[in-house]
C-alpha cells in the first residue's frame, strides 16, 4: 500500500510538470488569471455607473462593454456603410461609419449568424478570443527572437489598457494580426503573410506603417545577402508580391470609401470629423496637431523642444538600449514607423493611450527582467493602470471632459 501511495503523487507531479512545459497552457493560464482581475474591475465600475447615452444606470457587464465606439461596429454589421456622407450646416462631414474598418464587425456578425449568440455577447467573445490569440502569438514571436516570454505575456495581459481585450472594440483583433504578421516576417514566411496583411489593413488603421515595415524588411534582405538565405526565384517573387499587397492594402479602405460614396476624400474626412471639436476647423496637415499640442502645453519654443526631446528619447531607446535591440530589426522598425505615423496623422487626446497599443511588442524589452520584486511592482502598476484607465475614459460616472477611450 505504501508503494502505491508514494508513486501516485510522483506521477501527479510529473503530469503537472509536463502540462507546465506546454507553452500554450502557460500562456492561457496567465491570460485567464488576468481576465478574472479585469472582469472584476469592469464589474466594479459598471455597478457604480449612472445613466448614460448607451445604457441605464448600473448596466450589466455586456451592456457596459458596448460603450463608446462599440455602437459604430454594431451599426456597420446591421446597416452597413452610408453611400452618401452627411454634412453639417457649415458643409463639413459629420462623424460616420466610414472611420471604422469592417473586419471586426464582420467577424462578430458571422459569429452571431453561426451560433445565435446576441451581438453584445458575441462582440465581447470575439475580442476576448482575439486577445488570447494575440498573446499566444506574442509568445511565439519572442521565442523566435530567442527571448523568454512568460513575463512579457503577463505584462500585456495585466497592462493598463487590457480592459480593451474584453469590450466591443477591434483592438485585440488588430493586435493578433499585427503580431502574426511580425512573426511571419521574422520567420521569413511570406506567402501566409499576404492575406494577413489585407485582413490587418481592414481591422485597424495600421496599413501605412505595416507596408513600410514589409518594404524595408525585403529591401534589407536584398542588400544583406550574407545575413539570411538570399532571396531568389519563387521566394523573391512571393516577397515582392507581399510588398505590393502591403502597399495596396495601405490605401485599400480609402479607395473603397471613394468608390461607394463618390467622394475622393471620404475616408480622411470621416476620420477627421471627430477631431474638429478639439482641433478646430481647417484642412488636415500632417504633424501639425502634435506641434499645436506641444505649444499649448509649453508656449513658444519650449513646447517644440519638448516634443523633439520626446522623439529623440524614443529613437535612442530603439537604437541604443540593448534590451530593445534584442527584439530584432522587424519589431524595432515597426515601432519606429508606427510612432512616426502617430505623430503624422493623429492628434494627442485621451484616445492616444489606446492608439499606442500597437507598440505592445516593445514590451519584449522586459523579457530578461529577473528581479521578482521588480516584476511584482510592474504587474501591480499595470493593474492600477487598468483601474485608472477605466475610470478616466470608459466609465462615465465622473462626467469627465477628457474621456473618450
Amino acid at each position: 500500500m505504501s508503494t502505491v501511495t508514494t508513486r501516485a503523487p510522483q506521477k501527479d507531479v510529473r503530469t503537472l510538470r509536463r502540462l507546465g512545459s506546454l507553452w500554450w497552457i502557460r500562456v492561457t493560464a496567465i491570460w485567464l488569471a488576468s481576465r478574472v482581475v479585469t472582469t472584476a474591475l469592469v464589474l466594479f465600475f459598471a455597478a457604480h455607473e449612472g445613466p448614460t447615452f448607451w445604457a441605464p444606470a448600473h448596466p450589466g457587464y455586456f451592456r457596459f462593454a458596448q460603450f463608446w465606439d462599440s455602437g459604430w461596429f454594431h451599426t456597420i454589421a446591421t446597416t452597413g456603410y452610408p453611400s452618401r456622407l452627411q454634412l453639417d450646416a457649415s458643409g463639413h462631414v459629420l462623424p460616420n461609419a466610414w472611420a471604422f474598418l469592417p473586419a471586426y464587425p464582420a467577424v462578430v456578425d458571422l459569429t452571431t449568424a453561426a451560433t445565435g449568440i446576441p451581438w453584445d455577447i458575441a462582440s465581447v467573445l470575439v475580442a476576448g478570443l482575439c486577445s488570447l490569440g494575440a498573446v499566444l502569438v506574442l509568445d511565439r514571436l519572442l521565442r523566435a527572437l530567442g527571448l523568454p516570454a512568460s513575463f512579457v505575456v503577463a505584462l500585456v495581459c495585466f497592462g493598463p489598457l487590457s480592459a480593451l481585450f474584453q469590450v466591443a472594440y477591434a483592438e485585440s483583433m488588430g493586435m493578433l494580426l499585427l503580431c502574426a504578421s511580425l512573426l511571419l516576417l521574422v520567420r521569413r514566411h511570406y506567402l501566409p503573410l499576404i492575406p494577413l496583411l489585407l485582413l490587418a489593413d481592414l481591422t485597424r488603421p495600421i496599413g501605412v506603417p505595416l507596408a513600410v515595415v514589409v518594404g524595408i524588411h525585403v529591401l534589407l534582405r536584398l542588400l544583406h545577402r550574407t545575413a539570411d538565405p538570399p532571396l531568389r526565384g519563387a521566394r523573391l517573387v512571393v516577397a515582392l508580391v507581399a510588398v505590393a499587397v502591403a502597399g495596396v492594402g495601405a490605401v485599400l479602405w480609402p479607395l473603397v470609401a471613394w468608390a461607394v460614396t463618390g467622394d475622393r476624400g471620404a475616408y480622411l474626412a470621416s476620420e477627421t470629423a471627430w477631431r474638429r471639436s478639439h482641433v478646430g476647423e481647417g484642412p488636415f496637415v500632417p504633424f501639425v496637431s502634435w506641434l499645436t499640442a506641444a505649444e499649448r502645453i509649453a508656449p513658444g519654443p519650449a513646447g517644440i523642444l519638448l516634443l523633439a526631446v520626446g522623439a529623440a528619447v524614443f529613437a535612442a531607446l530603439l537604437l541604443a538600449v540593448p534590451q530593445v535591440r534584442r527584439l530584432g530589426a522587424d519589431v524595432r522598425i515597426w515601432s519606429a514607423t508606427y510612432g512616426a505615423y502617430l505623430l503624422a496623422v493623429f492628434d494627442p487626446q485621451s484616445s492616444t493611450f489606446r492608439l499606442l497599443l500597437p507598440l505592445f511588442p516593445m514590451l519584449g524589452a522586459f523579457a530578461t527582467v529577473r528581479s521578482r520584486v521588480l516584476r511584482g511592482v510592474l504587474l501591480v502598476l499595470g493593474i492600477a493602470g487598468q483601474f485608472l484607465w477605466i475610470a478616466a475614459t470608459w466609465a462615465q460616472w465622473h462626467i469627465s471632459g477628457w474621456s473618450p477611450p
